[in-house]
């Protein structure tokens, strides 16, 4: 009688080392996701500071609604485990 073969056990299994770049690569992809909302947050807030010729109020405003919104974006993102 002959014995089966065993199958490949890390075929179900992932390989941590083999994800490990991907990691590296999802989260490198988010540091530049949150460059952009802060920078967009920036260029709108200064466009309305020009638009209604105030100092740099809405600016700042721009600057934090993009922090908020890069953050928000990091947690969704972030693994739940």
């Amino acid at each position: 009688m002959e014995t089966p073969q065993k199958e490949n056990q890390n075929s179900s299994k992932p390989n941590k080392e083999e994800d490990q770049p991907l990691s590296y690569l999802k989260f490198s992809g988010m540091a530049f996701e949150m460059l952009a909302y802060i920078i967009i947050g920036y260029w709108v807030g200064n466009q309305l500071d020009q638009h209604f010729e105030f100092d740099s109020i809405l600016t700042l405003v721009g600057i934090m609604l993009g922090i908020a919104g890069a953050l928000i974006n990091l947690f969704r993102k972030l693994p739940k485990n």
